[in-house]
């Protein structure tokens, strides 16, 4: 409206102007009468103005009457307005397990436990026999070993992410039970915001706005992972990482003590596959796919996966700037440019299998979109190695001693799914360096950002040694007395120190160095009996369930 009203002042002004003009150069017979002529244009002109702003005014109350109008008599035309208000939806459980006859979750349906809210949701299968399960919905089944539910103990977990399995005698599973999945978060955006800032170099981010990565681990409560947890931590903590938070991913029954310890040791707990009692490394994709279907999933873009004994020296950064969607990068495996592993690809893909997979080991670097994709792959090539190996004689035959598939099974799982979905890798020599590496030279590894921690050792000629000498690890003597190895039962209570002078062993000095100084800084890992067994041959390597 306003906008017509000054297009009609401008075209009165212009048309009053140039009558102006006409009246004025029709009188320039002399000085006085154009004089004249010009005073009697002023008056007009001031009230022409006048006229026009209240006609404007005018016009411009009616326009509005007549819309105040048409909405009153349309308002019963149109439905009611209604105030916006946040609408929580509310989680239903719902879903089952199917135990089939057959395979591949084939045959005949031998039973379906389906979920109830009103039901207490305890079956006993005690006797049951079925070649397949699957679950459903967004629930989880825990699995006992015991055949009275009353009083079962407990085995594993599933969730209906995992797909068809199938049935292994061990461990026994005879009972079960059926409950909701968890909904709620175990990890804040507070926390993560506390963590940020309690690294030594005291790091700024914006409120709001998430790191660039996340560093993220896979372990059990043991007293076997205990120090490296704290070990490893401290190694995040105290090489000035630019925009990474750090999170333990642990797979157990239920949380142990140890975040409680230690402020910032922020952590994810998942209960355990079943198949991880046959394979404990299946944990590591198991543990990743549910951290990322969970609401406890990273926002952070690009995760930083390395092993509990993956200790930090330097800002890992620049590698994570490599990564985008589709693009990421890795360490070369043990196993890299071996035309077996390729071999053994085809013989199982089912998806992009023309293109050689990418032999890479930790640390990977990922998009954290591409991850989520992954990691069910992960998991599930992982079993189908393991399972083909036990069961195809054709397949143990032809791969059996050549590819380490007893252990490395879940290396080859990551590889193959990154494979399946397309991602590809770039491949990094010394992101990390071994501690059975040739080069041990401080001078020649300055840029290495990690260490893969084992084994330390000091020089022969170096007489405190022997306080700590190992009788094991002799093949390895050509790098001194070996002092300490993650593999004896005494690495959580016995860590060699002081260092001798002058000492030149890069992964020795940081292996000891980090043990020392993590201890020096959140004390000794506790002594609970509850979620680690103890620095015993038998206990070491003991995982609370």
């Amino acid at each position: 409206m306003l906008f017509y009203n000054l297009i009609f002042i401008d075209a009165f002004f212009f048309c009053n102007k140039k009558r102006s003009l006409l009246d004025t150069l029709g009188h320039m017979q002399s000085s006085h009468h154009a004089f004249a002529a010009k005073r009697k244009q002023v008056a007009p002109r001031k009230r022409s103005i006048i006229w026009l702003i209240a006609i404007s005014v005018f016009i411009g109350f009616i326009v509005l009457w007549m819309l105040a109008i048409r909405s009153v008599a349309t308002a019963g035309l149109r439905p009611t307005s209604v105030p916006m208000v946040n609408v929580v939806q509310r989680y239903v459980p719902s879903g089952g397990l199917t135990l089939y006859s057959e395979d591949y979750c084939t045959g005949d349906v031998v039973n379906y436990i389906e979920y109830s809210a009103d039901e207490p949701n305890e079956v006993s299968i005690c006797g049951i026999k079925y070649k397949s399960y699957q679950v459903t919905g967004n629930i989880e089944v825990d699995w006992f070993s015991g055949c009275k539910v009353s009083d079962p103990t407990y085995s594993a977990s599933t969730v209906a992410s995992e797909g068809c399995l199938s049935f292994h005698s061990y461990p026994q599973a005879q009972s079960l039970r059926l409950l909701p999945k968890s909904q709620n978060r175990q990890i804040s955006d507070e926390d993560l915001n506390k963590q940020f800032a309690m690294q030594d170099h005291h790091p700024v981010k914006l409120p709001g706005v998430p790191a660039k990565s996340r560093i993220i681990f896979s372990c059990e409560s043991a007293e076997y992972f205990g120090y490296q947890v704290w070990a490893n931590l401290y190694g995040y903590l105290t090489t000035n990482q630019k925009s990474s938070t750090w999170t333990r991913l642990m797979t157990a029954e239920r949380r142990d003590d140890l975040s409680d310890v230690v402020p910032g040791l922020l952590t994810f707990q998942a209960k355990r596959t079943r198949f991880a009692r046959r394979y404990s490394p299946i944990n590591k994709p198991d543990i990743i796919a549910k951290f990322l279907e969970s609401p406890d999933s990273p926002v952070e873009d690009v995760l930083v996966v390395i092993d509990p004994d993956n200790w930090l020296l330097k800002d890992v950064s620049k590698y994570v700037d490599m990564v985008s969607e589709g693009n990421a990068v890795g360490e070369p495996a043990y196993y890299h440019g071996s035309r077996t592993a390729q071999v053994l690809w085809r013989e199982v893909c089912e998806k992009n299998c023309d293109v050689d997979a990418d032999l890479v080991g930790v640390p990977y670097f990922v998009h954290r979109e591409d991850m989520k994709k992954i990691a069910p792959l992960w998991r599930y090539y992982t079993i189908l190695l393991k399972e083909k190996m036990d069961k195809d004689t054709k397949f143990h035959e032809k791969f059996n001693g050549k590819m380490d598939l007893a252990w490395a099974a879940e290396m080859y799982g990551y590889n193959f799914a990154s494979a399946h979905v397309g991602v590809k890798h770039n491949v990094v020599h010394k992101i990390q360096v071994r501690d059975v590496a040739g080069e041990h030279r401080i001078s020649k590894l300055q840029d290495v950002a990690m260490i893969h921690v084992g084994r330390a050792w000091f020089p022969t000629t170096y007489k405190p040694a022997q306080q700590w000498a190992h009788t094991e690890g002799k093949s390895f003597k050509h790098f001194g007395q070996q002092v300490w190895c993650k593999c004896n039962y005494t690495a959580s209570t016995i860590m060699p120190w002081p260092l001798p002078p002058n000492f030149d062993d890069f992964q020795s000095l940081h292996t000891l160095r980090i043990l020392h100084e993590s201890n020096e800084r959140f004390g000794p890992v506790p002594i609970n009996h509850q979620f680690r067994r103890g620095a015993t041959h038998h206990d070491y390597g003991t995982s609370m369930n």
